[in-house]
């Protein structure tokens, strides 16, 4: 196997756990995992920034677009940055679904007032 088959399924393994673990999460939970994920993204190239963008409708959902971009993003970045995006992502799932729920709703709360 050559590296670029290599990368690619490292890539591809990597959008399936994101995608995995982000579908566990409860509806309202993965809206706002899928906001935090746009903004993170400004960063990312262009493709993929569009990719993630239409991916989001006003009710969280993970579908094909989401993995297209997050595979985008994840190609244009060297090794190193890749794997601290996977991590850094895999946290921020992590982050919302250990969130207690009264948090969450004060966090609701807040934002509805704004």
């Amino acid at each position: 196997m050559d590296s670029m088959t290599d990368m690619r399924i490292l890539i591809e393994q990597i959008v399936a756990d994101i995608t995995n673990d982000a579908s566990k999460l409860g509806k309202v939970r993965l809206w706002l995992f899928l906001k935090w994920l746009k903004a993170h993204s400004n960063k990312v190239k262009e493709a993929a920034q569009a990719h993630i963008e239409e991916a989001i409708p006003d009710q969280g959902c993970i579908d094909e677009r989401l993995k297209n971009g997050l595979k985008l993003w994840f190609e244009s970045l060297p090794i190193p940055w890749l794997l601290w995006e996977y991590r850094l992502i895999l946290d921020e799932i992590n982050w919302w679904r250990v969130l207690e729920d009264r948090a969450l709703l004060r966090m609701l709360i807040r934002a509805g007032k704004k």
